[in-house]
């Protein structure tokens, strides 16, 4: 017996009427000849009911009353909280988004569906309805309401509630590789491995008040130091060296608005620095990879510096120096929380799974000692304000023509003042840039340059600033690292308060000699060394700042600043850099004023193009 089955879609709002038709061949029965229909269960929708939600928008870390200004086109996570007094299973919710122009679309929950209860707690992630926004809806005022259903008994319909999103820019970070040589225990070298992107995706990312961080990578930098079984052990000394040539890279390349930041490779066993930076007017600090088991520790570490950076100090607990005694949320034993019983913050990781962190039991404010780290919103909005303040979008324009500057460092300790040598670039000043870099500072100098004769050729104000860490000794330092317009003639450099000389550095009747010739060895395998031959006169100490230029002088990064006349770098972790065979070297011998500059080319052809371009 053959049978066909023909499906006769009939139009129906909840599904298809079947009508089935047998053909048979042979004796049947005559109502086997009739055509059977299949009808399904009908459901009326339940009605809509009008329901008052509690929203909560955060971008990281929130008040109950959504107090946190919120940052335009930041990944937002939006939490609902609904609530029945009869229990509702398999409810699924959407929020609905509005701005200015009208509906812009809905969205899922990310946790639908849920049961719906008579009480919710804040503190259990699943308690509420939880709806991740698209980045690009959030730009001004932008009104939220939700809509939910199981589809049998319940359907409901919030109220509206408009929220403002508003610019901040982002945070932009350049990564400076340290190239680490060994001058005492051990001989080897070290440098960071790539990719860098943990540096900022771990942690900083998710608690900076900013629609996104970029990342670029700066040529890797030369430094020597002390090392515990051939892994960098630097001093607080080299921390303060590594600054400052970190600082002075920003300066020379035009003070961007960018935070360089030089990561190294330190050996940590039993406790180490993990970073250092200026508080406020520079955006420069160091910091270290992290524990091979725990690399988000860096990201902590790049946060916590940068926040420095922000002109943020430490906030209280477990020893952190100098805390901020504004900071009003200190547990019994003094430590930064990120939220009281009065205030009950909580964080939230919107990039990630999210993860709720509840004021009572998660976290330490990461602008404190203690571990494990948040956000408070009192940092929070301090980076927020800072930023927009200073860290404008457009000053990332040359806005300004780059002309020869002195480069100016130094330290202000108790037992005496550190004056570096002169060193001389092209770079910028803006006027945002010199507005951060006189923003609260911790005291002020004066900056003389003098010719042969001691008249004063130009003075220049210098805001002193502190950086993150005091002295082996517990005592506070305050250092420089700024570019004052150069002036032909200078024979002699002082800095002065008042009356008093702090300190005076003066120049050899002729600049530093520097031969012609560089040397160029490989060691330890794909680790290039660099050295040259140079005179001061009357034998006074020189120190030389270095650059490499990957496209025959155009353009040159500077990769030492070194009292050695040498420098070492990896080949394989600068692959950019010797791509094209041995870069450019250009070596600037300074007496501590009157400076020497000559270029090494690699072949030839290239030392002709050179030496026309001194």
């Amino acid at each position: 017996m053959n049978r066909k089955k023909f499906l006769i879609p009939l139009l129906s709002f909840a599904a298809s009427i079947v009508i089935a038709v047998q053909s048979v061949s042979g004796q049947v029965a005559p109502e086997q000849l009739r055509p059977r229909a299949y009808f399904p269960i009908m459901r009326k929708s339940p009605p809509v009911q009008s329901v008052n939600v509690g929203f909560e928008v955060s971008q990281g870390i929130q008040r109950p009353d959504n107090g946190v200004p919120l940052v335009s086109y930041r990944p937002t996570i939006v939490r609902v909280t609904l609530t029945s007094s009869t229990p509702r299973s398999n409810v699924s919710a959407w929020l609905q988004v509005f701005n200015s122009n009208g509906f812009l679309g809905s969205v899922a929950a990310i946790n639908n569906p849920r049961t719906l209860k008579a009480t919710a707690d804040r503190a259990q992630l699943n308690d509420t309805f939880n709806f991740r926004v698209p980045t690009q809806w959030l730009n001004g005022n932008v009104t939220f309401r939700v809509f939910a259903t199981n589809s049998t008994d319940y359907a409901a319909q919030s109220q509206a509630q408009t929220f403002t999103f508003s610019p901040v820019p982002p945070l932009h970070v350049t990564i400076v590789p340290v190239h680490y040589t060994c001058t005492s225990g051990g001989s080897g070298t070290s440098v960071p491995t790539p990719p860098y992107d943990y540096i900022i995706n771990n942690f900083t990312r998710k608690v900076y008040p900013v629609p996104e961080v970029t990342l670029q990578v700066h040529a890797p930098v030369a430094h020597r130091g002390p090392c515990t079984n051939n892994v960098p052990n630097p001093s607080y000394q080299d921390w303060g060296s590594m600054l400052d040539l970190v600082t002075g890279i920003w300066q020379a390349e035009g003070t961007p608005v960018r935070y360089y930041y030089g990561l190294l490779n330190v050996y940590c066993e039993y406790g180490c620095i993990a970073g250092v930076g200026w508080l406020g007017g520079y955006r420069a600090a160091v910091g270290f990879t992290g524990f091979d088991s725990n690399p988000s520790v860096a990201s902590q570490v790049h946060a916590h510096e940068v926040g420095h950076n922000h002109g943020v100090e430490h906030m209280p607990g477990c020893g952190a120096s100098d805390p901020d005694p504004r900071f009003p949320y200190t547990d019994s034993q003094g430590r930064a929380r990120i939220g009281n019983t009065t205030f009950p913050n909580f964080g939230l990781d919107v990039f990630d799974t999210p993860t709720l962190y509840p004021f009572y039991n998660y976290l330490f404010d990461y602008m404190s000692y203690c571990r494990p780290v948040w956000t408070s919103d009192f940092v929070y909005n301090l980076i927020r304000d800072y930023a927009l303040r200073y860290n404008n979008a457009a000053n990332m324009l040359d806005v300004a023509e780059a002309s020869p500057h002195f480069l100016v460092s130094g330290r202000l300790m108790e037992e005496g003042t550190q004056l570096d040598p002169l060193f001389i670039i092209e770079t910028r000043l803006d006027d945002t840039t010199r507005a951060m870099m006189f923003d609260n500072p911790a005291g002020m100098a004066e900056l003389e340059l003098l010719d042969a004769e001691g008249n004063v050729l130009a003075t220049h104000p210098i805001p002193l600033r502190k950086t993150s860490h005091h002295d082996p000794q517990g005592r506070e330092q305050l250092g420089f690292n700024t570019a004052v317009p150069f002036v032909e003639g200078v024979r002699a450099v002082r800095l002065r308060q008042g009356a008093q000389v702090l300190a005076e550095r003066v120049g050899g009747q002729r600049a530093p000699r520097l031969a012609p010739v560089i040397t160029r060895a490989t060691t330890n395998g794909s680790a290039q060394t660099f050295s040259w031959s140079a005179q001061s006169d009357n034998d006074q100490a020189l120190r030389y700042l270095v650059r490499l230029s990957t496209d025959r002088g155009k353009t040159w990064q500077m990769v030492a600043l070194t009292d050695a006349p040498s420098f070492t770098l990896d080949a394989t972790a600068a692959p950019e850099l010797f791509r094209e065979g041995t870069p450019w070297i250009e070596v600037q011998a300074s007496d501590g004023v009157r400076t020497t500059t000559r270029r090494f080319a690699p072949t030839a052809e290239d030392r002709l193009v050179a030496v026309e371009g001194e």
